[in-house]
């Protein structure tokens, strides 16, 4: 979560020193920007940016890693789900061959 949140912060503080250096730079668009969220007070420090998204996208590669682990589990279990309903099913076939064939023996 902290990643996101760097990531988070570094964006709005970019954001944020492009649109004060813009403002500063033509004069008649600070009324244009006056939507614009005020810069913090004091100013924070942009953080590195690589290492930022770097840790982003480590954190990104492990939620997809555990997500393909958790779509393989349950497919694993869907299968054995589905072999063992084929068994159920082949011995219930079984059973009523042999039950049909008692039958016609004692007919």
């Amino acid at each position: 979560m902290r990643s996101a949140e760097a990531r988070f912060d570094y964006t709005a503080a970019v954001m944020q020193a492009t649109e004060n250096a813009h403002a500063g730079r033509h004069p008649n668009h600070q009324r244009h920007n006056a939507h614009a969220a005020p810069a913090p007070a004091p100013a924070a420090p942009i953080p590195n940016p690589p290492a930022a998204q770097q840790d982003v996208i480590n954190f990104q590669q492990e939620a997809e890693k555990q997500q393909w682990q958790q779509l393989q589990r349950e497919a694993q279990y869907v299968e054995r789900q589905e072999a063992e309903r084929g068994a159920v099913v082949q011995l219930q076939a079984q059973q009523a061959q042999r039950q049909a064939a008692e039958e016609w023996q004692c007919v």
